[in-house]
């Protein structure tokens, strides 16, 4: 399949020409007007039909489109189209626009152009000094990995351990 915003974005290829598909590649454009669309009964779960009605496209039409069905998907924060119901209302900018909500690669840079985030989490790595005891006595307590790991099941003298404890 030749899905031409990959063709578009070399910066996540790796040393093997591998894509990494977890990056997003679409932005929330505020400045670009967005029409709504109520889903009716016989396109549930049909991100398809309701694209092709969405834009009125003929059925072979939507074909040519189908890299764009993600950003609808992204403009309406829909992880899984099957969770698309009767009655449901989505936003869809005008065809001639879709593309606008795609960010790309420069051409003379390396850089993205994204978005600023609303907020930074922290990530710093913080020890638990409880799990630090556990793994100090030896006790397994997921996600507690122990240097030498020890059955889930086993008998020590006489009796019947389940866990790490």
């Amino acid at each position: 399949m030749n899905i031409e915003i990959f063709s578009k974005i070399k910066t996540n290829l790796d040393q093997d020409g591998l894509f990494d598909l977890f990056e997003g590649y679409t932005i929330y454009r505020l400045d670009i007007p967005l029409l709504d669309f109520e889903v009716q009964d016989w396109e549930e779960m049909r991100i398809d039909l309701i694209f092709q009605r969405m834009y009125n496209l003929e059925p072979n039409e939507v074909n040519i489109y189908l890299a764009e069905i993600d950003v609808i998907l992204f403009i309406n924060q829909i992880d899984n189209p099957l969770n698309i119901k009767k009655g449901m209302f989505l936003k869809y900018p005008e065809l001639g626009n879709i593309s606008k909500f795609r960010y790309l690669e420069d051409e003379n840079s390396r850089s993205k152009t994204k978005t600023p985030l609303l907020a930074v989490p922290n990530v710093s790595t913080k020890k638990d000094n409880t799990r630090e005891k556990y793994k100090k006595n030896g006790f397994s307590l997921p996600p507690v990995a122990l240097a030498i790991p020890k059955p889930p099941i086993r008998q020590e003298d006489g009796v019947i351990k389940i866990g790490g404890l």
